[in-house]
């Protein structure tokens, strides 16, 4: 994608660039950057500023579970296969390990031990894996991964980042070192297509050794003015509104509030919060609606739509269709969360014969 012409910008003070990196700088300790246009491009980046550092060395080892993108090399931190059917040959130097197995600590042991591995990439809450926590004796494990076998870290926050999750990124807060990071979405409330790589002390050191015209060359394809000042502005309106409090605070009172409403429905599993990043696994299996061969999530997603208090759009998580997935703008008062629990127990409370008389009306206006 072609970037827009950047603004001519006067040469006595720092450009939106710079001023942004050094805003990031303070709130994530990665002093350089790369722009991108999208997540997955700020992925791509990031795998192949990890490689070139890191080469000869040229594996990727990919939790399964986190979702890179659907751009070729981003791919690569893709472990389902539906994502990259008829697009073979991709990246070949690639392992993924399951952080939530029982012996995922000495599988990665294993595989830094005997393997020249460049790049582990991970996303500390798999938001399309069903908004799921990675555990944290298995993030101790990588910090030793990352000292002992001199490995990169990427830690891709483009769905924790930009204060998701209460902290500006999540990894601040659990003490994680990344080598690599992304952030998007947030960068622009995605209004503009910006996101961005960043990346350390480290890396920028390794890339300058091998010559690497790669950043340049990267800043000058995707770097624009409006981009930056979306995030510039982005974190100027943090300084006035503090989004942390108010994401950690309306992120517990969620909690609270969907767990004590949402108590003793039979079709919810678990409720999973992370500050603005909630996930509400659902237990189909036994429903009349399943049995009768419709999607019981949809129907359920249609009823918050159409509820007549609070509609609310919902969404799902892509790898498990049973967990809703529902993140909330980040300036969601108390009021608005009451609001919003009612709908969702509402429409999880729904009776059977609800569901399939939204379901009849739905077919009903698609065939019209």
């Amino acid at each position: 994608m072609a970037a827009p012409k950047r603004a001519a910008v006067s040469a006595d003070r720092p450009t939106s660039g710079v001023r942004s990196a050094q805003r990031l700088h303070s709130l994530t300790g990665l002093r350089h950057h790369a722009p991108a246009v999208s997540g997955g491009s700020a992925v791509e980046h990031a795998l192949k500023l990890g490689l070139l550092a890191q080469s000869p060395k040229s594996f990727i080892v990919a939790l399964k579970g986190g979702f890179g993108g659907k751009t070729l090399l981003a791919l690569s931190g893709t472990s389902k296969p539906s994502y990259k059917q008829g697009l073979d040959p991709l990246y070949p130097d690639v392992l993924y390990v399951d952080p939530f197995a029982a012996d995922a600590i000495q599988q990665l042991r294993q595989i830094v031990q005997t393997v020249p591995v460049a790049v582990i990439q991970l996303e500390l809450i798999q938001g399309v894996g069903g908004v799921r926590e990675i555990p944290p004796d298995l993030l101790e494990y990588l910090q030793i991964a990352r000292r002992e076998a001199g490995v990169l870290l990427f830690v891709d926050e483009i769905q924790t980042g930009m204060f998701r999750t209460g902290p500006f990124v999540r990894s601040s807060e659990l003490s994680i070192g990344p080598d690599l990071m992304t952030i998007g979405k947030g960068t622009s409330d995605m209004m503009f297509p910006f996101a961005m790589t960043l990346y350390s002390d480290r890396v920028n050191y390794l890339l300058n050794s091998r010559n690497a015209v790669l950043p340049s060359r990267l800043h000058g394809r995707y770097g624009y003015e409006i981009g930056y000042r979306s995030v510039l502005n982005t974190l100027e309106r943090k300084d006035a509104d503090d989004f942390r409090a108010n994401v950690i605070e309306t992120g517990q009172m969620f909690r609270d509030c969907l767990q004590q409403s949402l108590a003793g429905i039979r079709v919810v599993k678990e409720v999973r919060s992370f500050g603005l990043l909630i996930g509400i696994e659902l237990d189909l299996r036994k429903t009349l609606i399943q049995r009768f061969g419709l999607n019981a999530t949809q129907l359920y997603l249609l009823l918050m739509m159409q509820h007549h208090g609070c509609p609310l759009l919902m969404g799902f998580c892509q790898y498990e269709p049973n967990v809703l997935k529902f993140t909330p703008p980040l300036t969601t008062t108390k009021d608005e969360v009451e609001k919003i629990t009612r709908t969702i127990s509402d429409a999880l409370r729904s009776s059977t014969l609800s569901l399939l008389t939204t379901g009849i009306r739905a077919q009903l206006r698609v065939r019209k």
